[in-house]
């Protein structure tokens, strides 16, 4: 029962967020980009709690890159001339990831 009803609720919520950060200039501003990150963290908490209890299995292609990806972004952070933005850019690319896995392991 859960299972059925879980699957459509990850997409709505996933297309929510997409709709929202599309909606919202595509997120570049702090506040929006905040509440998409809120959004995304949420829903990653409430598959990992779904997860637990089905015992189903986890999909993680291209993980190295993508973990490759973000180490190299975090490493050319440090000689970024507006770290702020940097780190803003940083994190919308780990919480896109973050959607990516999501999308495909419901």
């Amino acid at each position: 029962m859960i299972q059925r009803a879980a699957k459509p609720f990850f997409l709505i919520g996933i297309a929510g967020i997409l709709w929202f950060a599309s909606w919202f200039q595509a997120a570049h501003d702090l506040w929006s980009a905040s509440i998409v990150f809120l959004a995304t963290t949420l829903l990653i908490f409430l598959y990992a709690c779904w997860y637990w209890l089905s015992f189903r299995s986890l999909k993680l292609p291209l993980a190295p890159l993508v973990l490759s990806l973000l180490a190299a972004s975090c490493l050319s952070a440090l000689h970024a001339y507006d770290i702020d933005t940097t780190l803003l850019e940083i994190w919308g690319w780990f919480f896109s990831f973050c959607l990516f896995y999501l999308l495909l392991n419901v």
